[in-house]
């Protein structure tokens, strides 16, 4: 809230990230420390509808808050919010990790990345949740121009859309436990991302031919919301259950590769013109495509049995 210069900003915007990902990070070791199967499934559900609406509630905060105090006042809130939260754990949340898991080795989290990025089943799943987590983020980034360019709606009636996207989001993550116990997490991805391609695959033949009305787009949009719910607790899940050691290594890379693949396809989109939703539905139905490709190819065997 005190900086004078746009570089000023920028770097204490990256040092901000920074601290928020530990938080993020910590919540997935924990889990794995303290949850296995079915009870980690849910507990992950939970986790990752929190941080599926995120980009989408995070904006429409910001934009009524912005309407009564000035920006400066956003980071004030955000301090006080970091205040209150540093403060609970330090007083209210216990170490996790038994100790006799413990490492009293110095380079004993180096060893762990070693060991994560020599383990394929643990980067296929890693990618798979950057893909999950890549359309919430892509679409957020891409949205606010096709509903104002494409079809002409203004801020409250587009935030209102993307509203009713978080609320979709938040009802399929709840399933995604429930469908792991009967599916597995490989089926039900493979199966969430194959429906994806396809319907994404109609939705480009659609805007190529003769365009896509405001109400079809909505419907894809809550599908992808949808989507995402269901593919991300399985992926994480699968990502830590494949990593043999060091949860807190593999929460932190599990959590660089999502942001790394989200940043990566935002950024794409970006690029290309916002009149046009052909840059969005490429880059979903990619993101599709490669979830299947890994979940039917590149992991094998390799892969986690169903929970019980």
């Amino acid at each position: 809230a005190m900086p004078t210069s746009l570089d000023q900003l920028v770097v204490l915007r990256f040092l901000q990230g920074m601290a928020a990902c530990a938080g993020t990070s910590s919540v997935r070791a924990m889990i794995r420390d303290m949850h296995s199967g079915h009870q980690a499934a849910r507990l992950m559900a939970f986790t990752f509808l929190v941080i599926g609406i995120s980009p989408v509630l995070a904006p429409l905060a910001g934009s009524f808050l912005l309407h009564l105090m000035p920006w400066r006042g956003l980071f004030l809130i955000l301090a006080g919010a970091g205040a209150i939260a540093a403060v609970m754990v330090a007083l209210l949340l216990p170490e996790t990790l038994p100790v006799e898991r413990r490492s009293r080795r110095k380079m004993a989290l180096w060893h762990d990345f070693r060991a994560l990025m020599m383990t394929p089943a643990f980067l296929g799943w890693a990618v798979v949740a950057g893909l999950g987590t890549t359309i919430p983020f892509a679409y957020v980034t891409a949205a606010p121009f096709i509903y104002t360019h494409v079809f002409g709606l203004d801020g409250l009636e587009y935030s209102l859309l993307l509203a009713l996207n978080a609320v979709v989001s938040i009802i399929a993550t709840q399933f995604a436990p429930g469908l792991m116990r009967r599916l597995g997490g490989r089926r039900l991805i493979a199966w969430v991302a194959g429906s994806g391609a396809a319907v994404t695959a109609a939705a480009i033949l659609l805007a190529l031919s003769q365009g896509v009305p405001l109400a079809l787009f909505q419907l894809y949009s809550m599908a992808l919301f949808a989507m995402a719910g269901l593919m991300l607790t399985p992926a994480a899940v699968g990502a830590l259950d494949a990593a043999r050691s060091g949860a807190g290594a593999a929460a932190g890379v599990l959590g660089t590769i999502q942001l790394a693949v989200t940043a990566l396809a935002s950024a794409v989109v970006s690029l290309f013109p916002s009149f046009s939703l052909l840059p969005l539905l490429g880059i979903m139905g990619a993101g599709f495509l490669i979830s299947l490709g890994i979940m039917a190819g590149v992991m094998g065997r390799a892969l986690p049995a169903p929970a019980r």
